[in-house]
């Protein structure tokens, strides 16, 4: 199973690698690399406020064609439901085809 993982705290621009983050007043945009894997149909996202304490239901579960623009490199979504100047862990999984 493929997954990113990353930390950000909300109004601190955080560029991360391979996963990139920019904080907002009261949400905050999360962008990570597409894969061109056939299999790949949607994508979970889970919050914490550590790494590795990230909740086990997913805060978001997305289709990939609606969060991965067709001719782009990044998928992307926005977290509006954020504290400011909290600590926000993220982990993106990939969900593939049954």
């Amino acid at each position: 199973m493929n997954f990113k993982k990353a930390c950000l705290t909300v109004l601190i621009a955080c560029p991360l690698a391979p996963l990139l983050c920019w904080g907002g007043k009261h949400h905050t945009t999360i962008t990570w690399e597409r894969s061109t894997h056939p299999d790949i149909v949607g994508f979970n996202i889970y919050r914490g406020d550590d790494r590795g304490k990230e909740n086990p239901v997913p805060v978001a579960k997305l289709v990939a064609s609606e969060c991965c623009t067709a001719g782009t490199l990044f998928c992307r979504w926005e977290d509006f439901d954020v504290v400011p100047h909290a600590k926000h862990c993220y982990v993106v999984k990939s969900v593939l085809k049954s």
